[in-house]
């Protein structure tokens, strides 16, 4: 079973950068995200979601990457 066979790929090739993977879907399922998450997806929206829902887990990925950075520029 796979989840969209282009998404992991392209997926699969931005975990060789610093980009966070964040799939936003109407594919429900344990099978499907726990696939997504076993290539290395951050984190597995399904839709419809609730648009403060969204923002504030964006945000927070937002924080914590402005946190690590300024953390290795020290």
């Amino acid at each position: 079973m796979t989840v969209c066979k282009t998404a992991l790929t392209w997926t699969t090739s931005l975990l060789r950068s610093s980009w966070i993977a964040r799939m936003l879907t109407s594919e429900e399922g344990v099978d499907k995200e726990t696939e997504a998450l076993a290539v290395g997806v951050d984190d597995y929206i399904v839709k419809p979601v609730e648009p403060r829902r969204l923002a504030a887990r964006v945000k927070s990925v937002l924080t914590r990457t402005k946190q690590r950075r300024e953390a290795v520029a020290r």
